[in-house]
């Protein structure tokens, strides 16, 4: 069972490169759309009326260029700023609840939100 396992994600991991690698090569990737926790949140907590879970802290942010907090749960770049620019992205997609226009969701949104823990009850 393991052995089976270990071949799935073998060629998980081999398909996921090999996309990267033709999307990277051919520019097919109009938009990046995330869903996600704090990992990939780019600031969609600054935008959510009382919150508490916000990372707009002076830590947060000191690698980022500019050194200013963003709202992302880092000190710089996080994984979907890394995966935009490998794609050719000029940024990474802006935070869903910071878009103003509904054009600018063709271009893409993140909608990842950190601070929610998996034990806590609903």
């Amino acid at each position: 069972m393991q052995g089976k396992m270990g071949l799935l994600l073998l060629a998980a991991a081999f398909s996921a490169a090999v996309f990267m690698q033709m999307a990277v090569a051919t520019n097919v990737v109009p938009a990046i759309y995330v869903f996600g926790d704090s990992t990939a949140d780019v600031g969609n907590n600054n935008f959510l009326p009382g919150n508490q879970a916000k990372a707009n802290f002076a830590h947060n942010g000191i690698d980022f260029p500019g050194g200013t907090p963003t709202g992302r749960f880092s000190n710089g770049y996080n994984g979907i700023d890394y995966l935009a620019k490998k794609l050719r992205f000029k940024k990474s997609p802006p935070a869903y609840l910071s878009i103003t226009r509904e054009a600018m969701l063709y271009r893409g949104a993140n909608f990842a939100s950190g601070g929610r823990a998996s034990s806590t009850p609903l």
